[in-house]
């Protein structure tokens, strides 16, 4: 079974006009004044970690990051931040060296300035847009390998905003704590600049071209966790390369453990083996791992595992955990495109380890409480299969 490959894009909240340009509710200016004259804004802005007050929230900088020509401060590490302020600075190219100012007449475009709140029992963060009543003075200092310096002041008085002290913004989704990357940032830019950086002391020679299936997988809300990041490479004497690198994280922070072989898939090969949890969470682990060495022998003996680009792995198991149904799914890549494939199995637990029994079709599971297959529910629109 095969269909298209459909590429996995990250989108980023970047619609301006979302919420309109204020917000009603009682105007603040009684209770918050503000330390900038319109006459002389460059006051210094004090040294200290960027905090205070976003929409009556109160703020503490965790992460920053530019985007697109944006500078984005969130507070939170769900997915929708508790609370972020983004500056919309209409400039592409480069920071560097570089001061906004709300009252800086020479500025072809007056920043944009998007204030977001996560409110309780919603699933959407809640923004507004401002293009005025607003005060905000953003100096950028000089680039660095991870990103750039900056110091911050941003007042909104109608709007209970107020902002201000220095932090370091980066290029990508990382944490940096005193010029290092913080490895207990769990995203997907920290898995690779780690798999980079194993890769560059290996050898400086290898040129490193189009990652694939980059994946962690966890069990908790800090560790374990496991991590994968694969990559076409150059080597020195010009031959096409695979590297295939493995990583897992403990209460020290991410690390790489393992480079694979070109001919190995890293379910088959779990930087995880044993588990906290129930008998059938542990016992999902191997089951997993047992279907991984099922589809990395298959993919061996069809001579097809060089052009595979991504594989996944999903096992459902009777609640005695005696069987098993697993989906694998992997992606091949042919010219420029990447097709999707499964392979389906039955699984049986024999009290010591997990042994195949049959392949069986990719609408069939077993029974939760009997073992026995039957056939699943196939949603009205099915979701199409993928291969990230």
């Amino acid at each position: 079974m095969k269909m298209k490959y459909f590429k996995v894009v990250l989108i980023y909240w970047a619609v301006i006009g979302l919420g309109g340009c204020g917000e009603n509710g009682t105007d603040q200016r009684t209770e918050l004044s503000s330390p900038m004259q319109t006459d002389n804004p460059i006051v210094p802005i004090k040294d200290q970690k960027v905090t205070g007050r976003v929409r009556s929230t109160k703020f503490s900088i965790e992460q920053a990051t530019i985007e697109y020509g944006s500078l984005k401060l969130r507070q939170g590490e769900e997915v929708f931040a508790d609370a972020s302020v983004k500056v919309v600075t209409f400039d592409s190219k480069g920071f560097e060296g570089k001061t906004f100012s709300s009252s800086k007449s020479t500025d072809p475009f007056k920043p944009q300035v998007i204030l977001s709140i996560k409110k309780e029992g919603k699933n959407l963060p809640d923004q507004i847009t401002l293009m005025n009543d607003y005060e905000l003075l953003l100096s950028f200092g000089k680039k660095k390998n991870l990103g750039i310096p900056f110091s911050i002041r941003l007042v909104s008085l109608k709007n209970d905003t107020y902002i201000e002290g220095k932090s370091f913004a980066t290029y990508e989704n990382i944490r940096v704590v005193d010029d290092v990357i913080d490895t207990q940032f769990d995203s997907f830019d920290t898995l690779e600049h780690l798999a980079k950086q194993y890769i560059a002391k290996q050898s400086n020679e290898i040129k490193l071209g189009q990652v694939f299936g980059l994946a962690y997988l966890g069990y908790g809300k800090d560790y374990p966790k496991s991590g994968f990041a694969g990559y076409e490479a150059i080597t020195g004497s010009g031959e096409q390369s695979i590297i295939k690198i493995q990583l897992a994280k403990d209460k020290n922070g991410w690390r790489v453990t393992n480079q694979l072989n070109a001919n190995q898939i890293h379910q088959a090969h779990p930087v995880l083996t044993s588990i906290e949890g129930s008998r059938r969470t542990q016992e999902g682990v191997k089951a997993r791992k047992a279907a991984g060495q099922k589809l990395e022998a298959y993919l061996n003996e069809k001579k097809i595992i060089g052009f595979v680009r991504s594989t996944s792995i999903n096992c459902y198991l009777t609640e005695t955990a005696h069987k098993a149904s697993c989906r694998a799914i992997y992606g091949l890549k042919l010219r420029d495109e990447v097709e999707c494939y499964d392979q389906n199995y039955l699984l049986t637990n024999d009290g010591n380890s997990w042994q195949f029994e049959s392949e069986i079709l990719a609408n069939q599971k077993v029974h939760s409480i009997s073992g026995e297959l039957v056939t699943k529910k196939i949603p009205k629109y099915p979701f199409p299969m993928t291969c990230q």
